[in-house]
């Protein structure tokens, strides 16, 4: 459940798509111009309403699923340093 979430989070991360073929387009399918001018102009939406720092979240809730389903305690304390970068740096 904890990985579900963490990948949830990164796959809210990436810059919206567009058509590459439009006539307005730059032949770029990632439309890093909308994702700029939507930051300039203080819309704030998805998982940034809610934290600064997404990314950390994300990676921690992905470091709890890793360290959850892991047998090794080597793997899980290492798993377990991104929760723990998440809630230091992430406040």
């Amino acid at each position: 459940a904890f990985q579900t979430l963490g990948l949830v989070g990164f796959a809210n991360l990436a810059p919206p798509l567009t058509n590459p073929l439009a006539p307005d387009a730059t032949g770029c399918p990632l439309d890093f111009k909308k994702a700029r001018s939507d930051r300039e102009r203080g819309d704030v939406h998805g998982l940034q309403r809610i934290t600064r720092h997404p990314q950390f979240w994300a990676m921690g809730f992905c470091g709890l699923g890793v360290a959850a389903q892991t047998p090794f305690a080597g793997t899980a304390a290492a798993a377990l340093g991104f929760p723990l970068v998440a809630g230091l740096g992430g406040v």
